[in-house]
């Protein structure tokens, strides 16, 4: 989620042999968007948050702890921008949640400008973050299904941070909030499945939420096929020519704006 703390809204029908950034290949065929992810890691179990984070310590030391895919640079460019997005509407949004690293601090934005974040991940990782691929966490496994369950850590973080109250979390597929979207939100995260179907998805749903003048922020972004997959950056390009303008780059993170009001075509 990459993580983004990655916790992709909609999990990728198949997988298919991208670069890494180091311009070797990924192993036993990685999905498009999986190389270029360096995961957040710590040795402690992220089940076991309670026993090492006081809440005095406050989100940042929180979401530091947090396995995710969101280096520090890019998730204090995204908070910064969170900051500073309109407040029509009334609400952020995170597009891919994963354990919560860019929750917990979205979460206190939200907090902090009298707003609430809606958080959208079905939990259960995309392709690439399930065995037998390297970006697979086995503390998260669920031993009955096989699969990641994020959802558990996500919940105690949110609570050691006291920000339940401020969060919404809507655990399943994106699709299912496809007919129910309004222009509520002045600020979107897409940190999704990075599929071309999932970022086909995830654009539609920012589109929907974003009220005019909104920010869009798109993670994981490689113009380079050897840096990473290829479909955030696609989806970044489609956003501009559908009334966004790039208004910040930081790392793989850009963020855009939409526009005040439709743009006329061409004559």
């Amino acid at each position: 989620m990459r993580a983004r703390a990655r916790g992709p809204s909609a999990s990728p029908p198949g997988g298919h042999d991208h670069g890494r950034r180091d311009g070797t290949r990924d192993p036993a065929g990685a999905p498009e968007g999986a190389a270029g992810r360096q995961r957040h890691e710590r040795d402690d179990d992220p089940a076991k948050l309670h026993a090492d984070q006081p809440r005095r310590d406050g989100p940042a030391a929180l979401a530091d702890l947090l396995p995710g895919f969101f280096p520090a640079d890019e998730l204090r460019a995204l908070i910064e921008a969170a900051r500073v997005a309109p407040r029509a509407g009334g609400w952020l949004v995170e597009l891919g949640s994963y354990c919560g690293r860019s929750t917990v601090r979205l979460g206190s934005v939200a907090r902090e400008r009298g707003l609430r974040l809606l958080a959208v991940d079905h939990h259960r990782g995309s392709i690439e973050m399930r065995p037998p691929f390297p970006w697979a966490d086995p503390r998260l496994l669920d031993g009955d299904l096989g699969s990641p369950d994020s959802l558990g850590t996500l919940r105690d973080a949110l609570a050691l941070a006291d920000l339940e109250r401020h969060v919404t979390l809507w655990v399943g597929d994106g699709r299912g909030l496809i007919d129910l979207v309004r222009p509520v939100a002045g600020f979107v995260l897409v940190d999704g499945g990075h599929d071309a179907r999932s970022c086909h998805l995830d654009l539609e749903l920012a589109r929907r939420f974003l009220v005019p003048g909104g920010l869009l922020a798109v993670h994981d972004v490689f113009e380079d096929p050897a840096d990473g997959g290829q479909a955030p950056w696609r989806m970044l390009t489609a956003a501009l020519h559908l009334g966004f303008d790039l208004v910040e780059r930081t790392g793989s993170l850009a963020i855009a704006r939409r526009a005040t009001r439709p743009r006329r075509g061409p004559r």
